[in-house]
């Protein structure tokens, strides 16, 4: 599966690709300043590569994908999206770009498509997003996609305080 947007494609996050660009990944989670908001600060490639594992699972085992970001010709890695399963059911969507491509207006392209996707192929009333309080750049993407604040409280992962957003699904 690959999603386009104006500047990018999404192609899912399998066996393949997560072989094919298990360098890119491993590089951008170990990146300080693209991990600087996880609270586990940066992974190494045994950790990446066993979170990168469950992603591919989740969507083998129940459909719901993440995706590797690539330029349009699909031949520059830009960083990692898609959705994940919070310990209560909810689906939240995320994205991870390189820092070389902060600013750019990716992380909005990349959310308003994954959203978009969401609208029509995931069986959920909603779609949450979070960011850490002090990670204003994050939480303005999610408003600039139609995803609205409903509190703040520590993620449900790493116990980090954040402000929550979600995208209620229209019928």
């Amino acid at each position: 599966m690959i999603l386009k947007t104006h500047h990018l494609l999404l192609q899912v996050l399998n066996t393949e690709t997560l072989t094919k660009y298990k360098k890119d990944l491993v590089d951008l989670n170990a990146d300080e300043d693209v991990r600087r908001y996880y609270p586990t600060g940066t992974a190494t490639e045994i950790q990446t590569m066993e979170r990168m594992q469950e992603f591919v699972n989740l969507y083998e085992n129940q459909r719901i994908p993440s995706f590797i970001v690539l330029d349009q010709s699909g031949t520059n890695f830009y960083g990692r999206c898609g959705f994940g399963l919070l310990p209560d059911g909810h689906i939240e969507v995320g994205y991870v770009l390189h820092k070389k491509f902060w600013g750019k207006g990716y992380a909005t392209e990349i959310l308003k498509t994954l959203l978009s996707w969401a609208q029509e192929n995931l069986d959920v009333p909603q779609i949450i997003g979070y960011a850490p309080i002090d990670h204003k750049a994050s939480q303005r993407v999610m408003e600039k996609c139609g995803m609205t604040y409903f509190k703040t409280e520590k993620d449900p992962i790493y116990g980090t305080v954040c402000a929550f957003y979600q995208y209620v699904k229209s019928l």
